[in-house]
């Protein structure tokens, strides 16, 4: 169970990058396909995705919406114009 450091950094890197893609496509539903691709194109490396997307839903920073598909909570953004 460790939880290191890296690992936070990693979860940070990941959520600002799927804040992007929801701003450009107005869209913060994902595929748990599509979480992978973005990990992938980040050069994100954890050893299990999976835990990986669970323990940012426990984090509150993406709920599961349904098999394979999460939504991008944007809670911690509050500079809408």
């Amino acid at each position: 169970m460790a939880r290191s450091m890296s690992n936070r950094s990693t979860a940070k890197r990941f959520i600002s990058a799927l804040n992007n893609v929801a701003e450009r496509t107005y869209n913060n539903i994902f595929q748990f396909h599509q979480l992978r691709q973005i990990a992938k194109e980040l050069n994100i490396q954890v050893a299990d995705f999976e835990n990986f997307i669970g323990s940012l839903n426990d984090q509150g920073y993406l709920l599961k919406k349904g098999p394979k598909v999460y939504q991008l909570q944007t809670m911690h953004h509050h500079h809408h114009h």
